[in-house]
């Protein structure tokens, strides 16, 4: 992937990325000559820190530009690429403060002004690339696309669902199937890190259900308190990463991280032999309008970043 990258950079170019830690992680990866001549921009840089960088950019003295969304809005002397990493990704909308935009929309604009080249990389597509590529709208380096291999094909030790066997309420209720902490308990023995994704934190209220408001039953609290009366002694640190949460790890011991998608960036996918999602499929029931591509773009991010022999598991009502 950042080999990919490497081989785009032409000229002037800027790499739009979803996230922070993505700007720094591909700007680690570049070689020292790169990075001599690359600046990074996003929201957390001082206020000095940007000015210094908005200067360099506008005078044409950087030729290498690694930024969020908002990188789309300095004044570039000249670009001549545009490299929109991870172009499915829902970060790269900016719906929370004015201007409001998507990053996908602009870039268009951007190259147009410019006249530069876009790159849109991804490994897995927005459904609007796929239309744009169907209709011969949009250039595609890659394997023939087919819709129904791409979203179903089954591949080998991909994806297993467990259901649960209680509902909430019940006194045999548990956040993780019983069934399933056993394959937890068999990770655990062989020593490996493990990742449970909880979409849903402590005291955030659900949909109402006939009329009541109810909370939802599996948060990450609720699922932490619950793993570690299943550890009993043994050697693992137990890490819940929220937003605002921050991350703490003793190098030392084995991890099992609980977490929402702040969680993400923290992942040592090399290490990770479990990953479980629970209770994905209420993201289903939100009246958003991509909130089946939402999970989509969810499933596939652990599929890409599993290592082959890891196991994936999403617990379902």
């Amino acid at each position: 992937h950042a080999m990919n990258i490497l081989e785009n950079i032409k000229g002037k170019t800027l790499i739009l990325v979803p996230e922070i830690y993505s700007a720094e992680k591909i700007y680690q990866f570049l070689p020292d000559e790169i990075k001599q001549r690359t600046r990074i921009w996003h929201s957390k840089l001082s206020t000095k820190e940007q000015f210094e960088r908005w200067i360099e950019i506008r005078n044409g003295e950087t030729d290498v530009i690694i930024g969020t969304r908002a990188a789309l809005l300095l004044p570039y002397f000249r670009l001549d690429t545009i490299i929109m990493d991870h172009e499915h990704d829902e970060s790269h909308k900016q719906s929370d403060q004015a201007p409001r935009f998507h990053a996908r929309d602009l870039v268009e604009d951007v190259a147009n002004i410019h006249g530069a080249n876009i790159v849109y990389m991804s490994y897995t597509l927005s459904l609007d690339s796929y239309y744009q590529i169907q209709k011969n709208a949009l250039p595609y380096e890659g394997k023939k696309l087919d819709a129904p291999k791409i979203l179903f094909k089954k591949k080998p030790n991909s994806v297993l669902i467990f259901e649960r066997t209680a509902e909430a309420g019940s006194k045999k209720f548990t956040a993780v199937n019983p069934a399933l902490q056993q394959k937890f308990l068999d990770a655990v023995e062989r020593g490996e890190d493990i990742f449970i994704f909880v979409n849903r934190k402590e005291g955030i209220p659900a949909a109402p259900v006939d009329g009541k408001d109810q909370k939802f039953r599996i948060t990450t609290h609720m699922v932490e308190l619950e793993i570690a009366s299943l550890l009993k002694d043994a050697n693992y640190q137990i890490i819940r990463l929220e937003k605002n949460i921050d991350f703490k790890s003793d190098p030392n011991k084995s991890s099992i991280i609980i977490g929402t998608q702040s969680a993400f960036p923290y992942i040592d996918w090399n290490k990770t032999g479990l990953i479980l999602y629970l209770d994905l499929d209420r993201q289903l029931a939100i009246s958003e309008i991509n909130a089946t591509k939402h999970v989509w773009d969810l499933v596939s991010r652990a599929i890409y970043y599993k290592q082959k022999n890891a196991e994936f598991v999403i617990q379902t009502r």
